[in-house]
């Protein structure tokens, strides 16, 4: 799945009514944002991965399920910033 949520337009399309636009857009903004705030740092990490190995997968059966451990720089590298 490429798409999460479609987000209706306003009447004429976002580009008549930008201010329309972002009203509607801001729910659906701040339930993914909710959505991913209410997953731990790794379960997110996992989640994000799953779905882009599903976009380019194709029905393959060699595509891994989880995504591979970090190298030791990547862990140091994240503990630093």
């Amino acid at each position: 799945e490429l798409v999460d949520a479609v987000v209706p337009e306003p009447p004429g399309g976002a580009h008549a009514d930008p201010a329309a636009a972002a009203r509607l857009l801001t729910p659906a903004i701040r339930s993914a944002l909710d959505a991913a705030a209410a997953l731990s740092d790794e379960e997110r990490r996992e989640q994000r991965y799953r779905k882009f190995r599903r976009m380019g997968n194709l029905g393959l059966r060699d595509a891994p399920e989880t995504a591979p451990e970090p190298a030791a720089e990547q862990v140091a590298e994240q503990a630093g910033s």
